[in-house]
């Protein structure tokens, strides 16, 4: 369910205008602002907004405050997207003259992965034959790391914490084809893909899994959304451990969008 709240201002001139005052209002532009807020506690957010069909996505505020200007009155379609939120549309209608703010609202929309665990257990050494052993209750651990030579620790998944690293690349020609490019390169770059999703009529997820990190500490989203109606903005988000340097996070992401654009290449 996409929820979003707006809030509407226009502004009216005076009752009494001559003839040409009356010409120059019917030729007057009217304007889109406002602001997209975060639904779970109202802070703004960085999305992407745009009049479909009319203006291509500006560049991101970290403010989420956007801005149309100089529209000819009509009904404007109004889309805000941010990845791993539910997108908001909204249709309006400009007249003239007429400066209208919105407010949008982002709900979250989370991903259940499939369920997967992996126990190792440190067993303890077994004591000469000439002494009496002795018995030690073994380590149970949800993951077990070495930290040196001759050290070693025993924590969990959940315990660590994590860093998301987003990129995305704009691709231009037929959507289908891009979908299906970035669907191929998944595997291609050395990600498991496990499900994807369609989020809306514009919007995919694939989510996938790093094989090189540990179960829980290797997770990857790519979202593919159709900006328009040859050209398509495929992102990619990868969560790692603090341990995971942002340096291959972001040469991971780059591999990938890379093996979409050799593919499309390959296509044409």
């Amino acid at each position: 369910m996409l929820r979003h709240s707006l809030a509407l201002i226009f502004s009216a001139s005076g009752a009494l205008v001559s003839a040409s005052s009356a010409r120059a209002q019917t030729a007057a532009t009217g304007s889109i602002e406002g602001q997209v807020l975060r639904n779970e506690d109202g802070k703004p957010m960085p999305a992407r907004v745009w009049l479909v069909g009319a203006a291509r996505p500006g560049t991101p505020n970290p403010r989420g405050s956007f801005r149309f200007e100089k529209l000819k009155p009509g009904r404007y379609h109004l889309r805000a997207t941010y990845l791993g939120y539910a997108p908001a549309d909204t249709i309006l209608s400009v007249s003239s003259g007429a400066r209208l703010r919105i407010v949008l609202r982002l709900s979250a929309t989370p991903v259940k992965l499939s369920d997967m665990t992996i126990r190792e257990v440190a067993k303890p050494p077994v004591p000469p034959p000439s002494k009496p052993a002795v018995t030690r209750p073994p380590i149970d651990c949800g993951l077990l790391l070495i930290v040196g030579p001759t050290q070693m620790l025993c924590t969990s998944a959940q315990a660590l914490p994590r860093k998301t690293l987003v990129r995305g690349k704009e691709f231009f020609g037929g959507n289908s084809q891009i979908r299906q490019a970035a669907q191929f390169a998944v595997p291609q770059v050395g990600l498991i893909p496990e499900r994807e999703l369609q989020l809306n009529d514009r919007t995919w997820l694939i989510t996938a899994r790093d094989p090189s990190r540990p179960v829980g500490l290797g997770v990857v989203r790519i979202e593919m959304e159709e900006t328009g109606a040859h050209d398509t903005t495929v992102r990619i988000a990868l969560t790692s451990a603090v341990f995971v340097s942002e340096q291959q996070q972001r040469a991971r992401a780059q591999a990938y969008l890379s093996k979409v654009e050799h593919i499309l290449k390959g296509t044409r």
